[in-house]
């Protein structure tokens, strides 16, 4: 006769769990590479200064000549980005630009800070929930190719700059996205990628993309629990962090998740050029 008791219930779940586990790890350690770089990356990146992020370092510094040169006059600063960039993503890349000896990286410290979704108070409700995001996104990609079907590449790296006010990628609409805490998921990726930048002799810096007002007082709360949080985590982690002090009017975004227009791009570059200085 089966055993029916709340205990062993419990240890056939917790079993499950855990070969389910075992078998979802085993998967992605045969999966493709987490990221993919874009041809000639090394060779391009070599002793330049580099910007990591999402499509808000895509969109932070101006498509133009005269703004080349922007964290050291002497050197071409490229842009090295991923749309919704997640914490495994901008190690791997961070990892991969100081193996190409870029001089400085300005790295942006939205994926280890904060989500889109979580609980107030609750850090690790966001952390899971960006964690369980992308692996997902990695098991879909594994499946399809399993079997047959045809898969987008995986976290394709784009180097480069948005053109100015481009727009086949903002999200429209009413949208006024609440950001929540989250811890860092690896810590020791984060510090071995740290470490390596620092025995490579990499300029090491975080920056936190500038955040729209949406018009009024209510998204100062958060915006404020947020900066502290990400200042928190520069101290910690031994790296010089660019935080603007309060969100910045509406009118330099093209829309409420902090995508820079024109206007706000030079306004930023012109921030960051005189910060990055300073250090």
């Amino acid at each position: 006769m089966i055993d029916k008791s709340p205990r062993w219930m419990l240890a056939t779940w917790a079993l499950s769990g855990a070969v389910a586990a075992g078998f979802i790890w085993l998967v992605l350690q045969t999966s493709p590479d987490r990221i993919a770089l874009p041809p000639n990356f090394y060779k391009l990146v070599a002793h330049k200064d580099v910007v990591i992020g999402s499509s808000l370092s895509w969109t932070a510094l101006p498509h133009d000549e005269n703004y080349a040169n922007i964290l050291n006059p002497g050197r071409a600063t490229l842009v090295a980005s991923l749309p919704s960039i997640s914490e495994s993503h901008s190690i791997d890349l961070l990892q991969a630009t100081v193996a190409a000896n870029a001089n400085t990286v300005l790295l942006e410290v939205n994926a280890f800070a904060h989500e889109y979704n979580g609980l107030r108070n609750f850090p690790l409700a966001a952390t899971l929930a960006g964690v369980i995001a992308d692996t997902g996104k990695r098991l879909t990609l594994v499946a399809r190719a399993t079997i047959g079907l045809p898969a987008r590449e995986y976290a394709l790296i784009r180097l480069g700059r948005a053109a100015t006010n481009q727009r086949d990628f903002v999200l429209a609409g009413p949208v006024e996205p609440e950001l929540y805490t989250r811890t860092v998921w690896d810590t020791a990726g984060l510090k071995e990628a740290l470490a390596t930048a620092h025995r490579e002799k990499t300029r090491l810096l975080f920056f936190w993309p500038p955040r729209p007002s949406w018009g009024g007082d209510r998204n100062r709360s958060n915006y404020r629990e947020i900066r502290d949080h990400i200042r928190l985590l520069a101290k910690e982690s031994g790296v010089p962090v660019w935080t603007a002090q309060e969100p910045w009017p509406d009118h330099l975004f093209m829309d409420n998740f902090g995508h820079l227009n024109a206007t706000g791009r030079k306004l930023f570059a012109s921030k960051i050029s005189a910060w990055v200085k300073a250090q």
